[in-house]
């Protein structure tokens, strides 16, 4: 027996000295997950987390950890299983809820988002992350006031959270609250003057209630902030077109088409600018551009007609008024303009029938074009 008894401590012993070396392994192991996913190895981390969890089943921070490393990759749907599983072992678990939240807003499923970052905020009140993630899943599902709220609660927690006070512009511009809107950018921006994209926002929304000075303003500001924002460039040119400020207006469509020479939106403001500045032949190769960018934007081929037929390329005109009225065989313009070409090619028989097409479709377009047809009988 004393033999035997002696043979058991020799077993446990060793079976202490293995444990100890296990969890020796398995903490470098840990360690060696974490500073992959520092050094931005996330593939390599969720291998290291995985051979943790070998020796170390069910461990939540290892799971919450592979999550985070498959949601830097982009590969949502795994982060979404690894975030599930880090809650399944660690039920209080407010920063995996948080994660799932973003995983699943990723993902577009913004139902089961708001249910996770609701399960975030319930087991960490003061969380405004959450909350305001909570709120753009709310805005998504068109839920508006509520996404206002879940906002104004995050600036209840964080009164300096300039994030939270631009989300809820947003929010008020979606429902055409202008004045609110404008209110809430506003001070986004006195809490943080240095983010572009906010100037950008609140410029929308000047334009919207005819604050056209203070618009271009802000995008002048949003531009400089942030000179690679393409938008801005682009809503810069309209706003300067408006105010006939053409050759400004060139400026800012040339900075978007530098930064991206397929934005159509850029060729056909460009054109605008040379086009409403009575440069019609000038305005030709910049719609003509933007149709060759964008093959099925009728908008494009109306304002490539508009630009023939005033720099008297009728049949040209004719050509890119049937181009687009074959894209939308209900387009009242192109009908118009296809009259209008026929007139100018001395067809009237040609733009009496545009006038018939016309009738049913736009009886007001129908009657200008008719107007037009008379002195030619």
């Amino acid at each position: 027996m004393q033999k035997l008894k002696g043979l058991v401590m020799v077993f446990i012993l060793v079976t202490l000295c293995a444990g100890v070396a296990l969890a020796q392994d398995a903490s470098a192991l840990f360690e060696q997950g974490k500073k992959q996913y520092d050094a931005e190895q996330y593939e390599a981390a969720i291998s290291t987390f995985n051979q943790y969890l070998v020796k170390v089943p069910n461990e939540s921070s290892a799971y919450y950890n592979i999550g985070l490393s498959y949601y830097n990759l982009n590969r949502n749907e795994e982060a979404v299983a690894a975030f599930r599983n880090a809650i399944r072992y660690k039920p209080a678990y407010a920063e995996a809820n948080y994660w799932l939240g973003n995983a699943l807003y990723e993902l577009k499923k913004y139902d089961d988002a708001v249910a996770a970052y609701r399960e975030a905020v319930r087991l960490r009140p003061n969380y405004p992350e959450a909350y305001i993630y909570m709120g753009n899943s709310l805005d998504y599902l068109e839920k508006y006031n509520e996404a206002i709220a879940a906002y104004m609660k995050a600036v209840e927690i964080d009164p300096s959270n300039a994030s939270a006070y631009s989300e809820i512009g947003v929010a008020h511009g979606r429902q055409d609250n202008h004045k609110a809107a404008i209110a809430a950018f506003e001070k986004s921006i006195s809490l943080d003057p240095k983010n572009g994209e906010t100037y950008y926002k609140v410029a929308l929304q000047y334009k919207a209630v005819n604050r056209m000075d203070d618009a271009i303003k802000a995008l002048r500001e949003a531009v400089r902030l942030k000179p690679d924002h393409k938008k801005a460039w682009v809503e810069l040119g309209n706003r300067l077109n408006d105010n006939k400020s053409f050759p400004d207006a060139i400026v800012a469509f040339s900075q978007a088409i530098r930064l991206d020479s397929s934005n159509d939106e850029a060729f056909i403001g460009l054109g605008d600018s040379y086009y409403n500045d009575g440069k019609y032949a000038d305005s030709v190769q910049y719609y003509k551009k933007a149709s060759e960018i964008s093959p099925s934007r009728i908008t494009a081929k109306l304002y490539l007609g508009d630009a023939y037929l005033n720099s008297n390329q009728s049949q040209l005109a004719l050509s890119s008024y049937q181009a687009a009225s074959a894209l939308d065989p209900k387009n009242a313009p192109a009908y118009y303009g296809i009259g209008l070409a026929y007139i100018k090619l001395k067809n009237t028989a040609m733009a009496r029938a545009q006038y018939d097409k016309l009738v049913p479709l736009d009886k007001a377009t129908a009657d200008k074009l008719l107007v037009k047809i008379t002195p030619q009988q």
